[in-house]
């Protein structure tokens, strides 16, 4: 008959239980599953915008024109001096070119709105009246 494989040693074995390197790896899965759908998303739709607020929005997506091809992000938050009828907002686009890039492409710029009834209206740049 055959011997049993000798017993591993405390040092021997991985610092985690085979049930959680199997959680671990399926974890890992879905993460990178995720990203590819995530990826073949964008690329499908153009872009993507995630907006809690009305004010409050952040928006990727892709260039493939005259200008370059690459990926834009901008980013627009409420400033801090915003009342129940009138709010400024500061937008940052920042660009992302593969190969040649275009200098200066990145802008910042800021916008106010006023309520008018239930909707918001520009009222113009910021510290404009």
């Amino acid at each position: 008959m055959g011997t049993a494989p000798p017993r591993t040693t405390r040092e021997e074995r991985l610092p985690f239980s085979p049930a959680v390197g199997c959680l671990l790896s399926v974890l890992l899965g879905l993460v990178c599953a995720a990203a590819c759908f995530a990826l073949l998303w964008v690329s499908d739709q153009g872009q993507f915008v995630y907006a809690p607020d009305p004010f409050r929005v952040t928006r990727v997506w892709i260039l493939r024109g005259v200008e370059g091809r690459g990926l834009a992000v901008s980013t627009t938050r409420p400033l801090p001096t915003a009342s129940a009828d009138e709010t400024c907002t500061r937008t940052t686009v920042r660009f992302y070119f593969t190969g040649r890039a275009v200098p200066g492409a990145d802008t910042e710029y800021c916008e106010c709105y006023v309520r008018d009834g239930s909707s918001w209206v520009p009222s113009g740049p910021c510290g404009e009246d």
